[in-house]
């Protein structure tokens, strides 16, 4: 069995999705709810989290987590994922940055009418915070390649 690897993100949300859910799921349930355009993907993520230990396929087509799965609770997620686990779903990194950028520039517009001088310093800080997780991406993907070699 492997050992809590996910190489790609819908695969590890369909795992968590079924651990969440803890009864037997149907393909087309599944995708109905997750809002996947296809059936077809949810049925290869399945089988490939059958191939893995993760879930198992029952007679009546339906999946169900395996006592080993209900029994993780970590996981090892590839640095390239672009998505932050937030109770038990993935969000795309992207939206934190968007939400980030929407007030700083709603923060700073405020602060322009109060103080010019504030709003500079105010856009330098916000620019540091962006560049200090810029560089902590960049230092985590050098940290993989050198694992992987």
């Amino acid at each position: 069995m492997d050992n809590g690897n996910f190489q790609n993100p819908l695969t590890l949300e369909l795992f968590l999705y079924a651990k969440r859910k803890n009864e037997p799921l149907s393909i087309r349930e599944t995708q109905r709810e997750l809002g996947i355009h296809s059936a077809s993907t949810v049925h290869w993520h399945f089988n490939k989290l059958v191939e893995k230990g993760y879930l198992e396929k029952l007679k009546d087509n339906t999946y169900r987590v395996t006592d080993y799965a209900k029994q993780m609770n970590s996981f090892n997620v590839p640095v390239n994922f672009s998505f932050l686990l937030v109770k038990g779903k993935l969000i795309n990194r992207a939206v934190f940055q968007v939400a980030f950028l929407i007030f700083t520039i709603f923060f700073a517009l405020i602060l322009l009418k109060i103080n010019k001088d504030a709003t500079l310093i105010f856009f330098f800080l916000a620019w540091i915070i962006e560049l200090s997780f810029t560089l902590r991406m960049f230092l985590a993907l050098q940290k993989r390649k050198i694992q992987e070699k």
